[in-house]
């Protein structure tokens, strides 16, 4: 099978920053790629990645099987770190 794309997230360290990590996995997916998007939870006060994906239904995936059952349903998964 092909590889997936991997992105790691960053926090974005101001309330001001544009994190255009989801859009880009979205973008990437919708183009035909299998997406793994990798980072935390947390989002220090501003909307991190995870929230950005929650808000969106993908919801974290709690273990590897997930992950995999995830990518194989919808070509994008987020796994945590």
């Amino acid at each position: 099978g092909t590889r997936p794309v991997v992105l790691a997230t960053h926090c974005p360290q101001e309330r001001n920053d544009i994190n255009l990590l989801p859009l880009l996995a979205l973008l990437l997916q919708k183009l035909g790629m299998t997406v793994v998007v990798h980072g935390s939870l947390e989002g220090a006060g501003v909307a991190g990645s995870a929230h950005v994906f929650r808000d969106l239904d993908l919801m974290p995936c709690p273990s590897l099987v997930h992950a995999q059952q995830q990518l194989d349903r919808e070509r994008l998964a987020f796994v945590p770190t």
